[in-house]
């Protein structure tokens, strides 16, 4: 008993003890107690399990059972962004704003500690994720809710502000009365083919279809099963219209703004398209588009194709692939004259009809284009590369391939205001210019020019070509640092400077036009040589060369042998060695054939070269060779002319041997004189009625070795005065005897002193 009464004292101490903070802070609370009826609050438990119930009570309000009315710990929006989040955590932020982030400049609003962050939306926090489509969402928002981004699973249709129908539906579901460029997706299409119009009953489960006024249409291509498809490849054939021009213009305008593919293949039916009726606008200046042509010719009529920046032509090859033009074109040219970018033409053909005065391709204001395997034909001119004028119309950075430019007049002008421009590979012809380089840094690099009367002609500066094949070139006045590497063929500098560069390494000699060439010197006066040499008094010699032999390895050491033509000395000569004056070795019979239709004539014909003789100008003061023996034509037609007549060939010599022209000798007695044509290692001549010939007599002896004195003397400083006289082998040396030897078997004195000679006197 007294053990009972102990336990007791003892728990109702404790009891006592537990009760007095509670009581504490029962009436601490009550101070701050909200309105009566927002929370239960925790009554006074009396009697037996009264602790029972109060920690019962307790538990009941932590664990939601009963509802309870706490007050949040208060921050702001600073300090709550430089606090860690507690997940699970609750502040109350008292110049937060509703939003995910907690940003300040609200109202106050309750933070949440979620997934490492604070997060005042908590109306969103578990709120609508997703609805389907056409769900109404007003009430929702309306409610209080933050506003809502909504995703549309299918094309939006005209009700949402879009052209489509809304999510995939069947082919029995579509429009009724649809407008043109109405875009749905059906689930039943019996085929998806371009060109087809859809049925439905099918199979084919996704497939985009446009209306385009008439029929549904496949609209970017078929896709069976669950792919998708895209709307910014969109097919022509689809589309209707009068031309195929409208056709591709109303699939271009069906393209989204940000632009995409219109595929024009499908409209090569085999049957002829009809000409256009509209330009044909690739774009515009903010929507690239692509178009790809098919095998098939296309034609534009009087219109033309107009380009924008980031445009693309393409067709299948030039030779499957042609756009047709009437008219002085051009056939294509810029969409926007402030200037197109990086537009790409590749593998087509574009042909005009010949009129005078056409254009086929204009790249002014094109730039950073190129074309890849093209063929332009039948135009005045084939490319033209701006207008001449920069400030209006320009060409920079544009570059073609391996393309084929024909035209009647000038294949390719790059005008003054083309600049960095480049043809890289391919051929050129033209009747007239292949190439006109007028403007700055263009370049012409393995073009293969030909069926030109000039392939070439430069008038700019800076140009730089390399290429060969025969290529002649033509520097016009004004041209100015122009490099030309490799051609085969000549170069014609009238440029009237010496800035211009050209290597010629596959021709020998190379053909030179020019006024000086090259000048070493500071005094080059008016009308100066090829080469000239001009007040270098700081020298002994302006030009020294000397002699190459095998002995010295074939001229390694530099000094090979110097062939070279006609020589003017007006500064007088001093060379040291022997000097060995060869004529020119007599001709051989000629080969005379009849052209046309034979006669019973016998004609004997014969040739006779003249040399330069220092360039003399007269046939009759020249050195003559030997006349060459007779070539009979015994068939000859009894009356020459330009259908019927003798032609003969014969070779011997190439001009730069020093041939000044040439007697044709005919029947021994009459000669036609002139500088007869020269090519492939031949020279030739027609007697064909035109001819003159005058009476005519051989020479007696090959006078072209002969060494003329004009005036003065022929003098030898070394020996004493004496006779002059011929030795062995028929060389002139001057005796101080005053007599010359007794000519003996292997010498014949051919010529002595007629008078004895004094230290003045002339032999």
């Amino acid at each position: 008993m007294d053990l009972k009464r102990k336990i007791s004292r003892t728990l109702r101490g404790v009891t006592l003890a537990a009760m007095i903070p509670l009581v504490a802070s029962a009436k601490a609370l009550a101070q701050n107690l909200p309105p009566p009826g927002a929370y239960q609050p925790i009554p006074n438990f009396t009697g037996v399990g009264a602790g029972l119930q109060f920690r019962e009570a307790i538990n009941d309000r932590f664990s939601g059972a009963q509802p309870i009315a706490p007050t949040l710990v208060p921050v702001t929006a600073a300090q709550l962004a430089a606090m860690p989040a507690i997940n699970g955590g609750l502040l109350y932020c008292s110049n937060c704003q509703g939003n995910a982030s907690c940003s300040s400049g609200g109202t106050g609003s309750v933070a949440f500690g979620m997934g490492g962050d604070w997060n005042c939306n908590l109306a969103n926090t578990g709120g609508l994720n997703s609805v389907s489509n056409d769900t109404n969402v007003t009430g929702a928002l309306s409610s209080g809710g933050t506003v809502l981004s909504l995703g549309w699973n299918g094309i939006l249709p005209g009700a949402r502000g879009g052209t489509g129908c809304g999510a995939p539906v069947a082919y029995s579901a579509l429009p009724g009365s649809p407008v043109t460029g109405t875009t749905c997706t059906i689930t039943d299409a019996q085929s998806c083919a371009v060109g087809t119009a859809i049925t439905g009953g099918g199979s084919t489960t996704k497939c985009q279809i446009t209306w385009n006024g008439a029929n549904w249409m496949p609209a970017g291509g078929a896709a069976g099963g669950s792919g998708g498809v895209s709307n910014r490849v969109l097919y022509a054939a689809n589309y209707t219209g009068a031309t195929w021009a409208e056709q591709v213009e109303s699939a271009i305008a069906a393209l989204p703004s940000i632009g995409g593919t219109v595929d024009a293949q499908g409209l090569c039916t085999g049957t002829a398209l009809t000409g256009a009726d509209e330009n044909v606008a690739i774009g515009t200046s903010s929507k690239p588009v692509t178009l790809l042509l098919g095998p098939c010719t296309y034609p534009l009529g009087a219109n033309q194709i107009q380009v924008y920046a980031g445009a693309g032509l393409y067709g299948v090859s030039w030779e499957s692939t042609a756009i047709t033009f009437t008219g002085t074109g051009p056939g294509i040219e810029l969409g926007n004259a402030a200037g197109n970018y990086d537009v790409t033409f590749e593998n087509f053909s574009l042909n005009g009809n010949n009129t005078s005065g056409s254009t086929c391709m204009d790249w002014s204001q094109l730039f950073q284009s190129q074309a890849w395997a093209i063929a332009v034909n039948s135009c005045d001119t084939g490319m033209i590369f701006g207008n001449g004028n920069t400030n209006v119309k320009a060409a920079y950075y544009d570059h073609i391939y391996n393309s084929h430019i024909a035209a009647n007049v000038t294949a390719v002008n790059f005008t003054a205001s083309a600049n960095q421009n480049s043809i890289i590979g391919g051929t050129v012809f033209s009747d007239g210019t292949g190439v006109l380089m007028a403007g700055q840094v263009d370049t012409l690099n393995d073009l293969d020019i030909e069926n030109s009367p000039t392939p070439v002609s430069i008038s700019g500066g800076w140009n730089v070509v390399y290429t060969g094949y025969g290529n002649s070139f033509v520097l016009t006045s004004g041209a100015q640092f122009n490099f030309i590497f490799g051609t085969q063929g000549s170069v014609s500098d009238e440029s009237g400077n010496s800035t211009n560069w050209y290597m010629t390494p596959n021709y020998s000699p190379p053909q030179l036009n020019a006024a000086n060439i090259l000048s070493l010197g500071t005094s080059a006066p008016p009308g100066a040589p090829n080469i000239g040499f001009f007040n270098n008094s700081n020298v002994v010699a302006d030009f020294k060369f000397g002699p190459g032999s095998p002995r010295e390895g074939g001229g390694l050491t530099g000094h090979a042998p110097l062939g070279i033509g006609l020589i003017y000395g007006s500064g007088g000569m001093n060379r040291m060695g022997r000097t060995l004056i060869n004529p020119l070795p007599n001709p051989i019979p000629p080969t005379c054939t009849v052209v046309g239709t034979p006669g019973t004539t016998s004609i004997t014909y014969a040739v006779q070269a003249v040399d330069f003789s220092g360039n003399t100008g007269s046939y009759t003061n020249d050195g003559n060779t030997l006349v060459s023996s007779d070539t009979t034509v015994s068939n000859a037609p009894n009356t020459l002319n330009g259908t019927n007549y003798v032609q003969c060939t014969w070779y011997r010599y190439q001009p730069q041997d020093g041939v000044y022209g040439w007697y044709l000798v005919k029947n021994d007695t009459t000669a036609a004189v002139g500088g007869f044509p020269y090519a492939s290692g031949v020279w030739t001549a027609n007697d064909n009625g035109s001819l003159t010939f005058n009476s005519y007599s051989a020479p007696s002896r090959n006078s072209t070795g002969d060494v003329i004195v004009a005036s003065g003397q022929i003098a030898n400083p070394v020996q004493s005065p004496g006779a002059a006289c011929f030795g062995p082998g028929g060389v002139l040396y001057s005796s101080n005897t005053n007599t010359c030897p007794t000519p003996t078997a292997t010498a014949t004195a051919t010529a002595t002193a007629t008078a004895t000679p004094t230290a003045t006197s002339t032999p």
